[in-house]
């Protein structure tokens, strides 16, 4: 299916994969990585309406287009660059590629601007340091059905994954159709990406959409690096931030969180994202560990990073890791127990691991709306010590009705159930699937207590999907 044009381009690729191949002889050869999984494209558009389409099949009919979310797979059927040659290939090495058509459309009344960029997360290093995002190459053609297919894949002018952007201006109704292409070319730096055990990455993509015009409302978007070497607050403690703040973490951060109400970003911050990028997070504190926004609209998104602090002991609100601002966790670790307060929460695939002290894993405010999707929970069962999800109005003076939806979640704790209630002002509480209790050494069949101390509000709990009880 290749043109002609590639010939010349295959027979050097087939020669440098030779070389590599030899410099291999006598060591353990295994390109082993992964391709593309969930929670990594990120769609950003204001009050805009923008929607991006994909499909493997970059037809000439493209009538198959699949509306991309943050969990559309993505880049995960792999290619020879000789597409004759099968089988075709299951893991990255030299001389394999990825294609997917792209279609972003305006749907809008307003004419916008976009940018469009290959993410990643969940990157394994070599002892250098290195990724496979060092290595893969992007390519883009615009779509015209006559010629494109004979230039996609030769990669020339073709850009490292971690530079490459698109961007470009759409009126409304217009629509932008375009092929990307990323590949493993060879060459002499192969053999520095040959690790036991294999790499991993995970690849997804980011539009950002904003109004044209230059009396736009939309959010711009400022991104950046941290690492080490930052002070955090010094970057992000700083009321002059607007619109949409990207931090990518280079390495593990620790954060000064003595500042008992630390409060990122000002007035006009409406997002602070933060892809840790598999690195820690570590809240520095002898008091609270307290992590807030400025703005009490705005929202707090962290992806792929661990997160704790160094403060062991006193009551949740200063034990806890504590966010006081809204905040949604992607693929996110906790080493120790989380706290909510009275704010808006999503979590999506957060692993919680408690075996510190007889603390709650997750202490929810009432007030809080929290939306869990994929949860661990790990205690010291052995230790005898350990609980998991408490709603509670401690603190709280005038305590409003709680939302609590859960599903694909797991509980090993040692005391009480795996979801306790204590509010007057009631819970709503949706149990979906696959929540499992079995590692609940006090109930393992009721997912719901109403604690002793608000016995007299058993009613204004209200639970769907499983069962509740008051409190033994």
């Amino acid at each position: 299916m290749k043109t002609k044009s590639l010939k010349k381009a295959l027979i050097c690729s087939v020669m440098s994969l030779v070389m590599c191949l030899s410099m291999l002889v006598g060591t353990t050869f295994a390109w082993f990585t992964d391709s593309v999984t969930n929670n990594v494209n990120q769609i950003v558009s204001g009050n805009l309406d923008v929607e991006l389409h994909h499909t493997k099949n970059y037809s000439e009919d493209a009538t198959d287009m699949e509306v991309v979310n943050e969990t559309t797979a993505l880049y995960d059927e792999l290619l020879w660059t000789d597409w004759s040659v099968n089988p075709r290939p299951t893991l990255w090495q030299p001389d394999v590629e990825s294609f997917e058509e792209f279609h972003i459309e305006n749907k809008g009344s307003l004419p916008l601007k976009y940018k469009f960029s290959i993410n990643f997360t969940n990157a394994t290093t070599t002892t250098a340091g290195k990724t496979l995002a060092d290595i893969l190459v992007v390519d883009a053609i615009s779509v015209n059905h006559d010629s494109y297919m004979d230039e996609i894949g030769t990669f020339e002018g073709a850009s490292n994954l971690k530079n490459f952007v698109l961007e470009g201006t759409l009126n409304p109704g217009e629509v932008n159709k375009f092929v990307t292409a990323i590949a493993w070319t060879p060459s002499v730096n192969d053999n520095e990406f040959n690790v036991a055990g294999g790499l991993k990455i995970d690849l997804g993509v980011t539009l950002v959409a904003t109004q044209l015009n230059d009396a736009a409302t939309l959010p711009e978007v400022n991104e950046g690096t941290l690492g080490e070497d930052d002070d955090v607050n010094d970057k992000l403690d700083d009321p002059t931030l607007t619109g949409i703040v990207v931090n990518n973490l280079t390495s593990d951060i620790v954060v000064n969180a003595n500042n008992a109400y630390l409060d990122w970003g000002g007035a006009e911050t409406e997002k602070i994202v933060i892809n840790g990028n598999g690195n820690k997070i570590t809240l520095d504190t002898d008091y609270w560990s307290r992590l807030g926004l400025a703005n009490p609209s705005a929202v707090l998104v962290i992806n792929d990073a661990t997160i704790t602090s160094t403060q062991m002991s006193g009551t949740w609100n200063s034990y806890d890791v504590t966010f006081t601002c809204n905040v949604e966790l992607n693929n996110v670790k906790l080493e120790k127990a989380l706290a909510l307060d009275e704010v808006n929460a999503k979590l999506t695939n957060v692993e919680i691991t408690e075996t510190n002290g007889d603390y709650y894993a997750l202490w929810i405010v009432a007030g809080s709306n929290v939306e869990i999707d994929g949860l661990k929970i790990t205690t010291d069962v052995a230790g005898s010590k350990g609980r998991g999800i408490k709603i509670d109005a401690e603190y709280v003076d005038e305590p409003k009705l709680s939302h609590l939806s859960i599903k694909n979640a797991e509980f090993t704790t040692y005391k009480k159930s795996a979801i306790l209630v204590d509010t007057p002002a009631g819970a709503e509480i949706v149990v979906g699937e696959n929540v499992n209790i079995a590692g609940c050494v006090a109930d393992s069949t009721n997912v719901v207590w109403v604690d002793s101390d608000a016995a007299a509000y058993y009613d204004s709990v209200v639970v769907t999907g499983a069962t509740k009880i008051n409190e033994p």
